[in-house]
C-alpha cells in the first residue's frame, strides 16, 4: 500500500481521503503532516499549493498531497482570494455582506487546487471552480472548527441557502468537495496503478 503524506492541519481529512479511495477500490495509506508549511507570497492559489507540496516532498521524501483554496468575489477584485484564511480572523460573515451592500454583482466562488508531488520532482495539480452568490444576510448557524466564515454567506449555484445550512451528504455529492479528488483519482488510476 502506497503511503502519501497529506499536508493539512485538518486531521479528519486523511480519513475522508482513505474512505473516498476505498470506495473506488484504491488502497492508499495517508499520513498527516500536521504543521504549517512555508508559503510563498502569491495571490495565485496553484502557485501556493505547488510551493508547499514541493517543500514537503523534498523535506519528507514521500509523495505529497497539498490542497489550497481561494475565495473569490469578482465585484471586489477577487478579494479575499488565497488570503481567505487570514482575512477570516478580521472579517466575519457580516463584514462580507457589508462589503457588498451596494454591489449588484454578488457572485462568489471557490477555486480549489489539489497538488500531488512525488520525490524526484513529478508534480501535477488539479483545479476545481465552484460558483455561487453571496447571501443578503449571514446564516445564524455558527461556524465550527472545520468551517470557514464564508460558509455562512456563500450560496452554491443551484441552492437557495448558504453552504453551512446544507446537509453533509449534499455537500459531498453536489458541491465542489469531490471535484478535484475525482480528477486526481482518475489520473492516479491511469498513471500510478
Amino acid at each position: 500500500m502506497q503511503k502519501i503524506l497529506l499536508v493539512t492541519t485538518n486531521k479528519k481529512r486523511a480519513e475522508k481521503y482513505k474512505i473516498f479511495f476505498q470506495e473506488h477500490n484504491i488502497n492508499l495509506d495517508f499520513d498527516v503532516l500536521d504543521q504549517e508549511t512555508p508559503e510563498i507570497q502569491s495571490d495565485n492559489v496553484k502557485a501556493v499549493a505547488e510551493f508547499s507540496a514541493r517543500w514537503a516532498c523534498q523535506n519528507y521524501n514521500l509523495p505529497v498531497i497539498k490542497e489550497d483554496s481561494s475565495f473569490e468575489i469578482p465585484s471586489l477584485n477577487n478579494f479575499p482570494g488565497v488570503f481567505v484564511k487570514f482575512i477570516n480572523q478580521w472579517i466575519k460573515a457580516e463584514g462580507y455582506v457589508n462589503l457588498l451592500l451596494n454591489q449588484k454583482d454578488r457572485r462568489a466562488g471557490w477555486h480549489n487546487v489539489l497538488t500531488y508531488c512525488e520525490p524526484g520532482g513529478e508534480m501535477i495539480s488539479f483545479d476545481a471552480y465552484t460558483w455561487g452568490t453571496i447571501a443578503l444576510r449571514p446564516s445564524k448557524k455558527q461556524v465550527e472548527e472545520s468551517n470557514w466564515e464564508a460558509d455562512r454567506i456563500w450560496i452554491p449555484k443551484g441552492f437557495s441557502v448558504p453552504i453551512i445550512e446544507l446537509d453533509e451528504i449534499i455537500k459531498k455529492t453536489k458541491v465542489f468537495k469531490r471535484k478535484k479528488l475525482k480528477q486526481f483519482m482518475s489520473w492516479y488510476k491511469t498513471n500510478r496503478l
